[in-house]
């Protein structure tokens, strides 16, 4: 979350409350521009719809380990009653 200061000392107030938030993504060089304009409405679409989930994983993870991964993240949203 990007804070900023505000007029009281020592206090700092959320990004929202100020009006902008700037997230920076590095996408591959070799994916083709229409790919990262894809990922760039897919993010503000889950910003402005939800709440978005970020599972992190390695580039060199197998298909196992990225299904198990967000099967065990959907299991948590699921639980705590998140899921739609």
């Amino acid at each position: 979350m990007k804070l900023d200061q505000c007029d009281a000392p020592g206090r700092l107030r959320p990004a929202w409350e100020v009006g902008s938030v700037l997230l920076e993504v590095d996408l591959p060089d070799e994916w083709p521009p229409g790919l990262g304009l894809a990922v760039a409405a897919m993010i503000r679409r889950s910003l402005r719809d939800g709440f978005p989930v970020v599972i992190p994983i390695r580039r060199d993870a197998t298909p196992e380990e990225l299904e198990a991964a967000l099967g065990a993240v959907t299991r948590v949203i699921q639980e705590a009653g998140l899921a739609a």
